[in-house]
Order: structure tokens, then sequence, then C-alpha cells
């Protein structure tokens, strides 16, 4: 198989899908659901959402952590415009309700151990596996997960190369 060089830029999902529309780039690997007619978002991954703490934090020693607790813990999420936000929101407020603390847009409150934070297994695992930076948190929120998308135009010419990633892609999710 001949060497194939990629470009690769990291965005938002909403930023990808306006550049793969836009056909500013050619392909795209997304956090979210796309529902333009013009592109092809196949279902790839599924993650995981974790809850997490700094190792400091009082609750992280703590065994399975209740709803109350939950209710009175300061979150730390991601930017309002990230997908991943929004999942977790949406899938905390429906346990949680909407009466949770103040949120954070900074993982420097959750390193210093003032806040809790959802955090996704595939961006976590590699990142802060075995650093004793974060703390796996216990709780009685039911599995939270969200799907990522392999992303191109359906009116764009698919080269090989770029047939042969996304097969590598879509492999490797079954393997």
């Amino acid at each position: 198989m001949p060497q194939t060089r990629l470009n690769v830029s990291i965005d938002n999902s909403r930023l990808i899908v306006q550049k793969v529309a836009a056909s500013k780039i050619d392909m795209g690997l997304i956090e979210a659901p796309c529902h333009m007619l013009e592109l092809l978002a196949e279902p790839w991954l599924d993650d995981k959402l974790l809850v997490v703490a700094a190792p400091g934090h009082p609750l992280a020693s703590q065994g399975r952590l209740h709803h109350q607790k939950l209710r009175q813990a300061e979150w730390i999420f991601r930017e309002t415009s990230s997908d991943t936000h929004e999942e977790a929101d949406y899938a905390l407020l429906q346990h949680l309700r909407d009466d949770r603390n103040s949120q954070l847009e900074s993982d420097q409150a959750l390193r210093g151990g003032r806040a809790w934070h959802h955090l996704s297994v595939a961006a976590g695992d590699g990142r802060f596996a075995g650093s004793g930076q974060l703390s796996k948190l216990t709780t009685v929120l039911p599995p939270l997960s969200r799907r990522f998308y392999l992303l191109r135009h359906t009116d764009k010419f698919v080269s090989p190369a770029q047939k042969r990633f996304w097969l590598h892609c879509t492999e490797a999710d079954a393997g």
C-alpha cells in the first residue's frame, strides 16, 4: 500500500460539518449526528462519558455517589458550543434536573480539586490513564455515552486513499 499523507485539523463538530459541506476538507470525524442532506454521516464509534474529579476532591474517595451529592457538585463542562457538552448536559439533566451548581469551563479547576467533570473515555484513557491526575467517580447515574460519526460530502469524488481510510476506520471499530 502506498504511503498516504494526511492533513489533520481539530475543530468542534459544527465547524467540521461546515468545512465538509463547503468542500474545504474531504472528510470529517464528528461527535454528533449531522442532518445535512448533502453530507453522509455514518455512525462510527460509541464512546462512554465518565464522571471524574481530581484525586484530592472530597468525594473522590467516597463510594457510590447518589443524586443529592451529584446535585450539590460544582461541575466543569467543555465550552457551550461543544457537542460533548450538549450530550453530557442532556444526559445529566434527565437525572439531576436543572439544579446543578455553576458550570465552569476550565480543566484547571478540576485539576485543582474544585469540581467534577464528565470526560470521554476515548479522550481520557490515553491522556489520564495511570497519571493520577483524575479519579473516576462511581455514581448512581446510568451509563452515559455518545456516538462518533464519519462524515463526507455525497457529491464529492472519493479517492481510493479516502476509501481506504474510511474502511480502516470502520474496520478498526469492528475489531
